[in-house]
């Protein structure tokens, strides 16, 4: 009897060792869990950019696009094929401008501006040079300047600036008169042009183009109004195609 109940009081007491460590694994556990959820932090997933589409081959045109040339080469050839090889011909340069800009709204206007200053240095050279040109001509004629001062009725100096001047606001005008404004569109590498959106669907008047970042290159042109413009600077400033542009 004394036996079974000091086996009941050890399985007793084993039991409340067991119960005790069982609590005591429990409230560790819990204190793990709370450790574990302290060091757990919420975060967000970084915000990115929606990513950008490549603009739209039209949209590369949009602003003012920009050629320079110099129409002095043109004016010079002349005056050598008048005067001949021993005529001093200027070095300055007659700097033309031809802008075409684009805008998001369809609109496009080509404006051709004379530099006016480098216009004038030209013509102050070239009136240098008839000058000297006039007075050696006189005088391999045997005429004195005195003789010529009065077969002129005027020196010739006075007779140059009367005879050969050109104003330059006069050659501005004229290049405001190739001006022009209207509607575009763009397909593939043509470019249309027209004065109202109407006539654009005709596709009479295009340029072939390529585009290179912000350099655009004219290949070939095609329709009466364009043509008469590819011709004037042809002729007038010795610029042939292909045209190349620069944006500004």
């Amino acid at each position: 009897m004394k036996t079974c109940k000091k086996l009941l009081a050890l399985l007793l007491a084993l039991a409340m060792i067991f119960a005790f460590a069982a609590c005591d694994n429990s409230k560790d556990g819990d204190k793990d869990d709370d450790k574990g959820s302290s060091n757990i932090q919420e975060t967000n997933p970084p915000e990115t950019d929606p990513p950008t589409e490549p603009p739209k081959e039209e949209e590369k045109l949009y602003g003012d696009w920009t050629m320079v040339t110099d129409a002095a080469g043109v004016m010079n050839e002349v005056y050598a094929m008048s005067f001949g090889d021993t005529f001093a011909l200027p070095e300055s340069p007659i700097n033309v401008s031809m802008t075409l800009s684009f805008g998001e709204d369809g609109a496009y206007t080509l404006d051709m501006e004379l530099d006016t200053d480098s216009f004038d240095a030209y013509m102050t050279e070239l009136s240098a040079s008839l000058v000297a040109y006039l007075y050696d001509t006189y005088e391999a004629l045997g005429y004195s300047e005195a003789d010529v001062t009065a077969e002129l009725g005027m020196t010739v100096e006075e007779y140059v600036a009367s005879a050969f001047a050109v104003p330059s606001d006069d050659m501005a005008d004229e290049l405001d008169d190739m001006d022009l404004e209207g509607c575009y569109k763009l397909e593939d590498d043509e470019l249309f042009l027209a004065e109202d959106e109407d006539d654009l669907e005709d596709e009479k008047d295009s340029m072939t183009i390529s585009l290179d970042g912000d350099k655009m290159e004219v290949t070939d042109i095609d329709g009466d109004e364009l043509e008469e413009l590819e011709d004037y600077m042809k002729d007038s400033y010795d610029v042939k195609l292909p045209w190349t542009f620069e944006k500004v």
